[in-house]
Parts: C-alpha cells; sequence; structure tokens
C-alpha cells in the first residue's frame, strides 16, 4: 500500500519496518551520549526504546538516520501523538479516495387532513323564481 507523506507531499512504500542489530542500537545510544533525544535524561541501554523519528507510516524512511533512542515515558508520549496524525491521514485519505455514498433525500411528506373534503352538492343556491 503506497501511503502520503505529509511534509513534501509525495508518495512513497514504506515497506517493512527495519529490525536493529545491537551494533546500530548501541550506535544510535552512544549518539545521543546515554542520553533520552526528548527529555535529556540518562537512559540505560537496555532500557532505551529505538523509535522513527518520522514516524514510519507518515514518511516511510527506515534508514538509521530516522531512528532515535527514547526512555519508555517519552516512547509512550510519542507513539499517542504519531497515533492522531496517522489516524488524521488515514480519514484524509478514505475521504479524497474512496467514493461517497449517495444521500437519501426524505421528504417531509404531506400533512394527512382531519376531516374528509366533500365538494357541496349545489355550488351556488338556487335561485326564487
Amino acid at each position: 500500500m503506497f501511503r502520503v507523506a505529509t511534509p513534501t507531499g509525495e508518495t512513497v512504500d514504506p515497506g517493512k519496518r527495519r529490525v536493529l542489530t545491537p551494533t546500530q542500537k548501541r550506535m544510535i545510544w552512544d549518539g545521543q551520549a546515554g542520553r533520552c533525544a526528548m527529555c535529556d535524561l540518562p537512559v540505560a541501554l537496555v532500557a532505551t526504546e529505538f523509535d522513527h523519528f518520522d514516524a514510519h507510516w507518515i514518511s516511510g524512511r527506515n534508514d538509521l538516520k530516522n531512528f532515535r533512542g527514547l526512555c519508555i515515558p517519552c516512547h509512550k508520549i510519542k507513539t499517542k501523538a504519531d497515533k492522531g496524525v496517522i489516524a488524521h491521514i488515514k480519514r484524509i485519505i478514505k475521504k479524497n479516495t474512496e467514493p461517497r455514498e449517495p444521500s437519501k433525500i426524505r421528504s417531509r411528506g404531506f400533512a394527512k387532513p382531519t376531516v374528509k373534503a366533500t365538494w357541496p352538492s349545489r355550488p351556488f343556491p338556487k335561485r326564487n323564481p
């Protein structure tokens, strides 16, 4: 499935998520000096969660430059924010790609008569000769 990248508007194919090797994780963690990328608090390598800087679903980028190490609370915050953005993008894609169902127009109808209408037997009164 192709998705639209929000910053550039280009169509991208994200493919499969990349699995980081222990060496790559160590390289990213060392690059951040063993600190969380969001709150800048020290975090152990085993407690670090590696996350896409730009969400994988949105940008489709799966290179090492798009990864960063986060502590668990920061990762939960970022994931929650990403889910909201992804849901918004899915709604836009659905609105612009799927055909719209025709609306059913309902009439109000006419008021039912309470008394049966009858015509007079003679429209005008009789004349006196």
